[in-house]
């Protein structure tokens, strides 16, 4: 059974312009409150996204983070406009913003931020956006590891945790109290990619302004830094092979560093259905190159690449031509219409321990053992007990507090921060261990992803099921109430019609956080001068809310068509078996049934 549409029964315009009207009055408001955040995933970082109607504020932290460290990062805000003018004024506006984390703040407008953090109650810290008035403009979580055993054998007196190296395997360290780091300590990366992350590890303070990196002499733009490594930025400029030179405190150690940029090219970027053209792959900085590169190849989009959509793939020395290159074709076709991406890497492990550099463990995942594209983990169950637990913790409550929770829901000045499946909001755990990987990958486009009945789709639109189901609690609610006052006064009360009078309202705020029209997202495309278009998943949100407002998880109706070409094949089962809702104030509000 399909959806269905309600437009034959809709509430008089009447109705339709008032609340419509409402909705405009507290826009500007909605506006300021729906500024989300997101995390995503980078080599060696975690990265705090928060997009706003003058453009973007970015927060980067490593990606090991672990109660108590001292941490830096590096916090960039990119102004939005097609001219410069527009940059400009806009650039005003992001300096005035503040990011926060867990109470402490630093101005969006200094580069180097420095931070604590505090012992995790859920395993997360927050990071908020706030305006230049101290209000809450988007906010997301970036993971916390655990604190290691209290018997770690290896680690340094001024670290609070144990070394690591990419695949968590604990390093062969001094003893704490032998002696200060020395720089066999610290190991340098041999390998990076223009423009892409590298990463270092050893005993850091999490200080960036006490670190220098040079390669060849010039700077290296420092992006993050814990007590257990430092993410750099590899230059854009000068393939080939080099010098790397840290300096952390009075401490210097300097190795070896090859720095190969990847062109790719082709003649077109979008083609029809069984339309080829040829990809160009070129590899540079490759002179007097004595070891295998691997290389890994993937696309988004509608076509199929020559021998498979991942490849991985390693360049040998004998491989390089003239002047330091390789170079390789791959003939693209066309499965529909439409665009496409591909995007070449290479793979750059985490440096191993200084005691063991032939180990297994430190040399980074043999080529071919990253998996296809695959959606997150299948939450078909998660989802359906929190449906049906939403239901049964409603029904425990007076007919005063479920009036309550409703006005909040329905309020555009509330509820923004008044519901949500926690855990789908912010997935960040979809894109951890022991998810990701095989699964949620690659990111983009399948991070944030989960599965539902065989389909795939980003976590926040699933989120808005929830939505849905309230609202048609709430609805039934009402109508219950309406009923007993007009049964006897008019035998023409229409409960159907009803419940599309309340489906509406519901519909409306959709559209107010989501869609093209009087949306926060139109808002957003029209101060760039652009026209006004829908959140990226405006369409998932739509359909699971109805879903959600219909039954779904009573078999209703069916589950909305996949959102994300992602298989939704995960073979790691989703260990959650309900899902945390906040509903009004009671941020855990299926406590009290028991699920936790």
């Amino acid at each position: 059974m399909s959806i269905p549409l309600p437009f034959a029964t809709l509430a008089p315009m009447r109705n339709v312009i008032l609340r419509l009207t409402g909705f405009l009055l507290v826009l500007p408001v909605l506006l300021m409150a729906d500024t989300t955040g997101r995390t995503e995933q980078a080599p060696g970082l975690w990265k705090a996204v928060f997009e706003t109607a003058d453009g973007s504020v970015t927060a980067h932290f490593p990606d090991d983070l672990r109660a108590g460290d001292t941490l830096s990062g590096v916090v960039v805000a990119d102004p939005a406009g097609d001219s410069e003018k527009k940059r400009r004024k806009n650039m005003d506006r992001l300096d005035g913003m503040v990011v926060e984390v867990e109470g402490q703040k630093h101005p969006a407008n200094r580069e180097q931020a420095r931070w604590t953090v505090p012992p995790p109650a859920t395993g997360t810290m927050v990071v908020k956006l706030l305006d230049p008035k101290g209000r809450e403009l988007g906010r997301t979580a970036i993971p916390l590891k655990p604190a290691p055993g209290p018997t770690a054998p290896h680690e340094y007196a001024s670290m609070p945790g144990v070394q690591e190296d990419v695949t968590h395997t604990v390093l062969n360290l001094k003893p704490v109290g032998v002696k200060s780091p020395a720089p066999g300590d610290y190991r340098l990366p041999r390998l990076g990619q223009t423009g892409r992350n590298a990463v270092l590890t050893g005993p850091f303070d999490g200080r960036l302004d006490t670190t220098t990196v040079l390669l060849n002499g010039k700077p290296v733009r420092l992006l993050a830094e814990s007590p257990r490594q430092l993410v750099i930025q590899s230059p854009a400029e000068g393939a080939g092979e080099g010098t790397l030179r840290l300096q952390e405190g009075n401490v210097v150690s300097e190795g070896p560093y090859r720095n190969v940029e990847v062109l790719l090219a082709a003649p077109t970027t979008r083609l029809t259905k069984g339309e080829t053209t040829t990809l160009s792959i070129r590899v540079n900085g490759l002179e007097g190159l004595s070891e295998a590169i691997p290389l890994e190849l993937r696309k988004s989009g509608v076509v199929s690449i020559q021998g498979g959509d991942g490849q991985h793939f390693t360049i040998k020395p004998s491989d390089v031509g003239s002047g330091g290159s390789y170079h390789c074709e791959r003939t693209l076709t066309g499965l529909e219409a439409g665009a496409f991406n591909v995007i070449a890497t290479v793979t750059v492990p985490k440096p191993g321990p200084p005691d063991d550099t032939a180990s297994p463990e430190s040399s980074g995942p043999p080529p071919g053992s990253t998996p296809d594209k695959l959606c997150g983990p299948d939450i078909t169950n998660a989802l359906k007990s929190t449906l049906q637990g939403l239901e049964a913790r409603f029904s425990q409550h007076t007919e005063q507090e479920k009036s309550d929770l409703c006005a909040v829901l329905r309020s555009p000045l509330e509820a923004a921060a008044n519901w949500d499946v926690v855990d789908l909001h912010t997935p960040v755990w979809v894109n951890l261990g022991p998810y990701s990987p095989p699964c949620a990958r690659p990111a983009p486009p399948c991070g944030d992803t989960v599965a539902v009945k065989g389909n795939c789709y980003k976590a926040q639109s699933v989120n808005y099921a929830a939505f849905g189901a309230m609202h048609r609690l709430c609805a039934d609610h009402d109508i219950a109430a309406q009923e007993k006052i007009w049964r006897g006064l008019t035998p023409d009360f229409n409960h159907e019609r009803k419940v599309y009078e309340f489906w509406l309202a519901m519909a409306m705020a959709v559209q107010l956080w989501k869609g093209p029209l009087i949306s926060r997202e139109g808002y957003l495309h029209l101060t760039r001068g652009e026209w006004p278009s829908a959140a990226p998943n405006f369409g998932g949100s739509w359909n699971w809310a109805n879903a959600g407002y219909f039954g779904w998880h009573k078999g209703s109706v069916s589950a909305p068509p996949s959102e994300m070409d992602c298989p939704a094949v995960c073979p790691v089962p989703c260990a959650i078996t309900v899902f945390q809702v906040q509903w009004g104030s009671d941020g855990d509000f299926l406590g009290p049934l028991g699920f936790k």
